[in-house]
């Protein structure tokens, strides 16, 4: 093992990430990964995934199982947001009229 190696395995930051990777809780309310994978098919979306996380994360060594939940989340992120500016679009109003409502015009995902 080098010395960036070495370096990179004893960073706090991927230590608390790691951390709180183990204490993460399923997200509530967003669409499944079928129908993401649905809607990302469907407008034949080209930007990948990776591209939509955080790039800290590119330092990480992260495991298949991470790679793909990060991956879906991300996915999920962008339906949800996609969904937001829809729902804003169909009722007239601006995104951030509704900041505190959380079910206000939301269109539900099944």
């Amino acid at each position: 093992m080098g010395k960036n190696s070495a370096r990179r395995t004893a960073n706090p930051g991927r230590v608390a990430w790691r951390e709180a990777w183990s204490r993460r809780v399923a997200p509530v309310g967003a669409p499944s990964a079928e129908t993401t994978a649905a809607v990302w098919k469907l407008l034949g979306l080209k930007i990948r995934p990776e591209k939509l996380r955080p790039a800290m994360l590119s330092h990480f060594e992260l495991t298949a199982d991470e790679d793909r939940e990060l991956e879906t989340t991300a996915r999920q992120a962008l339906v949800v947001g996609l969904d937001r500016c829809i729902a804003a679009a169909r009722d007239r109003r601006k995104l951030d009229e509704d900041n505190h409502k959380p079910d206000v015009g939301r269109i539900t995902f099944t």
